[in-house]
């Protein structure tokens, strides 16, 4: 507990003999039958409060809502006769990677992802990882939680395991009206369940031949994750993946070798196949690499960076 929350609480304490508690206090420390105010200034009275985590708890309320947040965060309880304007104020992680550091379980690990993801973009999107190994959950989350903190404005509606084919180690779908059918991302369950194969595939397609080439940009479950939410980028913002293969055609029109060995250096072979897996390996290779990312991989994230900003919020 911090001491700024023992100061609101102090603040808060009611008067002798009054019977509700008022003034801000750790989510941990609430109790059934309190009222407290949410985000949007709507009041919720508690049902029950049970662990989500190590560090997180889920507070159901008599309404049917459940709200999984940081047990430190702290939240304004009110007496149910008043009416007053608060807001949760919730405790910022020192990172992604330390909030889900604290989740133990497949279901710890996917409601700590629920939470940040709405932390974020102020929006839930579901995470199942039943199936995954716990290190690769988190992995897989952190990476999609970073694309969702660079690009807040992105819809993506649930990350989950499937049974995908052969060789593929994640798979993102969406549809055309997409804000009606959110887009989806799939990890190989094959993949997600056994780390050291998952691993040794993504060190080997990652080494670069003789000639430079590699398979892939990186070689990390989070770069992975970090590549789909780069297809979800795409569905969110239509023309992106057709200015990366503007800008990949352009820098290759320039060299003297084959386009695609030019772009399997500078990206990766599998960034070779489609514009939209061009548009993917280079918000992958940016976002792990930052400066050491190539070129055209920078090139490409900062014409996306400028379209979005002159959107405006979405």
């Amino acid at each position: 507990m911090r001491a700024a929350d023992l100061v609101r609480i102090a603040e808060g304490h009611p008067h002798p003999g009054q019977r509700y508690r008022h003034g801000w206090i750790p989510v941990g420390a609430l109790n059934k039958g309190d009222r407290f105010v949410d985000s949007a200034g709507e009041h919720h009275d508690v049902d029950r409060i049970r662990p989500a985590g190590p560090s997180h708890v889920q507070v159901s309320t008599t309404g049917g809502r459940h709200f999984v947040r940081h047990a430190a965060d702290t939240v304004q309880v009110v007496s149910p006769d008043t009416t007053p304007s608060g807001l949760v104020v919730p405790r910022q992680p020192a990172s992604l990677h330390e909030a889900l550091a604290d989740a133990q379980t497949i279901d710890d690990i996917a409601r700590v992802a629920e939470a940040e993801s709405e932390r974020i973009t102020g929006r839930v999107t579901s995470f199942d990882w039943t199936g995954s190994d716990p290190q690769i959950a988190r992995e897989h989350s952190e990476g999609i939680l970073r694309g969702m903190e660079r690009y807040p404005g992105t819809y993506l509606g649930h990350v989950g395991l499937d049974d995908l084919e052969p060789g593929v180690l994640g798979l993102t779908t969406w549809f055309e009206g997409y804000r009606d059918r959110l887009p989806v991302i799939d990890f190989s369950r094959v993949h997600s369940s056994d780390p050291d194969r998952y691993r040794g595939v993504l060190w080997r397609s990652s080494q670069r031949g003789p000639d430079g080439r590699r398979g892939l940009v990186t070689d990390t479950p989070a770069a992975v994750a970090l590549h789909e939410f780069g297809h979800v980028v795409s569905a969110n913002y239509q023309g992106f993946a057709d200015i990366a293969g503007w800008l990949a055609n352009k820098a290759a029109a320039g060299q003297s070798e084959d386009r695609d060995v030019f772009l399997a250096r500078e990206l990766s072979k599998h960034g070779v196949k489609s514009v939209m897996e061009t548009a993917a390996e280079a918000f992958a290779d940016v976002m792990e690499h930052g400066d050491g990312a190539s070129e055209l991989s920078k090139a490409i994230v900062a014409r996306l960076d400028k379209g979005i900003a002159e959107l405006g919020p979405q």
